[in-house]
């Protein structure tokens, strides 16, 4: 992989670590810009950690949603076994390397659920407020 001669679970961890670490490196920029806001006298919300995290969620969807979803994207073989596509060095479904990965795929897929749950949230709240002239 791109993360050098690891093994293809060290990569896709790795990758993994990539999005996580995309989105706190924009938290502490924001920390850091907000200090030095609120150093000059100037108040800030947290409305533009919400933008920037949201604009890395929403832009990144389909790229971050493959990353994770790597483990149960497999191409099958003429004898009928199945390996991952991402990873062609792992035999889907026979345990190992790809177990290891589904678990962290289980816990990585957190991630873009409860930012869609976040949105639905916001978009009922959001339309009842709407409607009381809120």
């Amino acid at each position: 992989g791109c993360f050098g001669m690891g093994s293809p679970l060290q990569s896709y961890g790795m990758a993994l670590l990539g999005i996580l670490a995309s989105l706190l490196l924009s938290f502490v920029y924001h920390l850091v810009y907000r200090i030095g806001s609120s150093l000059r006298g100037v108040k800030r919300d947290v409305s533009s950690l919400i933008i920037i995290e949201g604009l890395i969620l929403q832009g990144f969807t389909v790229m971050i949603l493959t990353t994770i979803l790597a483990p149960l994207i497999c191409s099958p073989h003429p004898n009928d076994l199945s390996t991952m596509e991402a990873y062609p060095s792992v035999l889907c479904w026979e345990g190992g390397a790809q177990k290891d990965m589904l678990v962290l795929a289980g816990i990585a897929v957190l991630l873009p659920l409860f930012y869609a749950s976040g949105l639905a949230y916001i978009t009922w709240h959001f339309s009842i407020a709407a409607v009381r002239g809120d």
